[in-house]
């Protein structure tokens, strides 16, 4: 599985070795849920079973892979939570989340 995620032999223990510590220090289940599944696929698992044992579809572990076939372990890191509004990445936060009045209850 390691040829297939782009790493050799050599490589291989020393991503197994920091992805064991980034999962210690994920800051949220979600980020530890993705070093997981990269972890599991490295020691042999196959996509079928790393998604039974984190339960996401196989779909989502293609994702994951690769995202770490592009950037490695940086791909894995996410910028933003799902469901993040995108406009208050873009300084406009204020905009974005100031609560309004629908415009029918507006005078």
């Amino acid at each position: 599985m390691a040829a297939q995620l782009g790493i050799s032999d050599g490589e291989k223990d020393t991503i197994l070795a920091e992805l064991k510590k980034m999962m210690h220090k994920a800051g949220n289940a979600r980020l530890y849920e993705r070093y997981q599944a990269i972890y599991l696929l490295l020691i042999g698992k196959t996509y079928d079973e790393v998604a039974l044992t984190i339960d996401r579809c196989r779909a989502t572990i293609f994702n994951y892979a690769s995202d770490f076939k592009k950037e490695r372990l940086e791909g894995l890191r996410m910028d933003t939570q799902p469901g993040d509004l995108k406009c208050c990445r873009r300084n406009r936060k204020k905009r974005c989340l100031k609560p309004s009045l629908p415009l029918h209850l507006k005078k």
